[in-house]
């Protein structure tokens, strides 16, 4: 049978309903050259097919463009995997059917008959291989081990043990039964209770105890529960990140007077501007859902060539702004600084200066906190799982160590053990532990985030304490996890914004699997409502979930930098959201692009961000929200007394003891503009 007359056969069956489910992916005649399409399934979900324009249409998909393939970084859908009937051409002409995806079929230069299909399939007009199945023992993806008749080279692709031809599974010759000498085990590790899976062997040398093969953690015999976690207390934030006054006429001449933010990017991002500032004075006067006019400032030396990748980022009380080094981007290149750096960017000039280098041989930093009541920084290492404490000048003062002591070895720090996200806050310093991500999930320890206080002159002491467990949520069918925190930041009124970044372990980035969430500390406990901030367009890719890992807030707003904003309905954006405090979605928010490039897709290439301060702010204005009122009188109220370790805004004499002088300082300034 020739490859030719095969194919005519085909094409005059198109009536048939066995092969009209794949006509319009096979065998669509049109003269455009075909290119990527998302297109809808039933589970809500969606798959890239690489198909003409017209059958894209058809399908209700998405079109990507002639020549573009599902492979592409800017393709917001996964590339569809299942295999298909395959006629692959032989040495002596004739045509052999295998089961293969339609790109290994396009390799062997066959004809293929789409997703789902099979050899035996009526329609598919070429001969079966003349050996026959026979049991394949493989593993599946959840881990369990599967007996399914297949051909000796598809059991191989997968890994698996074939039985010979026509051996059946239900042969005594296969042996396909889980083995699992694995089981819970509870044991101690710096003074908590942990479960793990293992083998008893593994557990005695831990002095854990064992509970038997087959044994989960959360089988109701399992006896490994911690203390609970501490108590929340409420403290007003800082709100202290200055805004940089840079000199060069492109920023002076075209910024108001009011708000900045500052985001970073992967060094991929077209133009190649990792660090951008954009001015939020007109913020409010924009429309919801959609593209508006904002200025923005990028100093010609914030590109990759000086900064390397970077992410993580703080902004200083005069707004000079702290960038640290990262491989967490898909494609990375090393700094002048190497990868353990810290970069300044001045708040005047713009220059790039290197602030601090700290430690590392190649995993990078994660991000970086500017404690305005001490004037010092705190900055999390990749390398050993190290907090440093920085001064001022950069100089390294001490480190904390959240885990078990760095055993050495080249990073990343293991899970547990690898702290990303860090924020000073009401005297103490927060972070956030990584204990899962998308392809290490776990089925008993949630991503975290933990707290330590800090005595009188700013260094970690005390027993650390468990703040919150990360709630966990599913994507499609995979099972119940949650993405690694990268940012913290607290508001006004003392709640904890966390963001979460789509991580396949350290140095693979994706997107669609994180969240911008809100703790509000209630009688106590932290309290939190997963749905309140929805961050990307509704009609996009698991919706509320397009978050990139930045966070921050004004009084009456949150600001979330992310991905698939508006996906072509009618822009494209990507870069940060700005929603209502009391939550909403893209319908109630303002959407700013990084680039105000509203064609082209930023696909996993936004990161990290800060809110300044509106302007210098004022005595008598405690709250910071640059009006001095009853408002401002129930702050030194509410500080009354001996201040806080983290300072308090009631404060205005900076004495140390909110009293009645602090009042008579609000009532000073009643009235003036601030």
């Amino acid at each position: 049978m020739n490859y030719s007359s095969t194919k005519s056969k085909l094409m005059k069956c198109t009536s048939l309903a066995a092969i009209a489910v794949t006509a319009s992916f096979a065998f669509a005649e049109k003269t455009t050259e075909p290119g990527a399409c998302c297109v809808p399934q039933t589970d809500g979900g969606y798959l890239c097919y690489v198909l003409t324009e017209g059958n894209c249409e058809l399908q209700g998909g998405y079109y990507y463009g002639n020549g573009t393939s599902c492979s592409d970084p800017f393709v917001e859908c996964e590339s569809a995997q299942e295999p298909g009937a395959c006629c692959v051409p032989q040495d002596d002409g004739t045509m052999t059917c295998y089961v293969l995806t339609s790109q290994d079929c396009n390799t062997q230069n066959g004809f293929y008959y789409g997703d789902g299909t099979s050899c035996s399939d009526p329609f598919v007009e070429c001969d079966e291989p003349q050996s026959h199945r026979g049991a394949c023992c493989y593993e599946d993806a959840d881990g369990s081990l599967l007996c399914q008749m297949l051909y000796e080279n598809e059991c191989l692709d997968l890994m698996g043990t074939w039985y010979g031809q026509n051996v059946n599974c239900s042969d005594p010759q296969v042996d396909c039964v889980q083995v699992n000498d694995e089981g819970a085990c509870c044991y101690e590790l710096d003074g908590v209770w942990i479960c793990d899976v293992m083998i008893e062997e593994f557990c005695v040398d831990l002095d854990g105890i064992w509970y038997g093969p087959g044994i989960n953690c959360s089988n109701p015999q399992v006896e490994c529960e911690n203390d609970p976690i501490g108590e929340c207390e409420i403290h007003e934030a800082s709100n202290c990140a200055g805004r940089p006054h840079y000199e060069d006429p492109d920023f002076a001449q075209n910024f108001g007077d009011g708000r900045v933010s500052v985001e970073t990017t992967s060094p991929s991002i077209l133009g190649g501007e990792v660090v951008k500032v954009f001015d939020l004075t007109d913020l409010n006067l924009a429309p919801n859902d959609s593209w508006f006019a904002l200025n923005r400032y990028s100093d010609p030396d914030w590109t990759s060539q000086n900064l390397g990748s970077i992410f993580g980022l703080a902004v200083d009380g005069d707004g000079n702004i702290f960038v640290t080094a990262t491989k967490s981007w898909n494609q990375d290149y090393v700094g002048p600084g190497g990868w353990g750096a810290i970069y300044r960017l001045d708040h005047i000039t713009g220059d790039v200066t290197l602030f601090a280098t700290l430690p590392n041989v190649g995993a990078s930093l994660g991000n970086i906190a500017w404690d305005c009541d001490r004037d010092q920084f705190f900055v999390s290492n990749m390398e050993d799982g190290l907090v440093y404490r920085l001064d001022a000048s950069g100089a390294i003062l001490d480190t904390f160590d959240h885990g078990t002591a760095w055993n050495g070895n080249a990073g990343p720090a293991t899970l547990g053990d690898r702290v990303w996200a860090v924020e000073v806050h009401g005297g103490r310093l927060y972070y956030s532990v990584w204990n899962e991500d998308r392809v290490n999930k776990s089925a008993t320890e949630a991503n975290q985030i933990w707290s330590v206080g800090l005595d009188t002159s700013g260094q970690p002491v005390g027993t650390e304490r468990l703040e919150v467990d990360i709630p966990g949520y599913t994507s499609g069918s995979q099972d119940e996890y949650s993405s690694p925190v990268s940012d913290i930041r607290f508001t006004h009124y003392g709640s904890m914004l966390l963001a979460e970044r789509s991580m396949n372990g350290w140095t693979n980035l994706t997107a669609h699997d994180a969240r911008a969430l809100e703790f509000e500390c209630m009688d106590g406990v932290w309290i939190t409502d997963v749905n309140r901030f929805h961050v990307g367009d509704n009609m996009a890719f698991n919706p509320g979930h397009n978050a990139s890992g930045g966070i921050d807030a004004i009084p009456e707003q949150l600001f979330a930098s992310g991905d698939a904003l508006d996906l072509g309905s009618p822009d494209t954006i990507y870069g940060f959201q700005v929603l209502p405090m009391s939550g909403g979605d893209a319908t109630d928010s303002k959407l700013v692009d990084y680039q105000d490039n509203l064609t082209d897709q930023d696909k996993t290439l936004i990161g990290d961000l800060v809110v300044t301060t509106e302007k210098d702010p004022c005595p008598g204005d405690t709250n910071g929200d640059f009006v001095i009122d009853v408002t401002d009188l129930l702050v030194v109220i509410g500080d009354w007394g001996p201040c806080n370790p983290g300072g308090c805004p009631g404060d205005i004499d900076d004495n140390g003891v909110v009293n009645i002088l602090d009042l008579l300082g609000v009532l000073s300034v009643w009235g003036d503009p601030c």
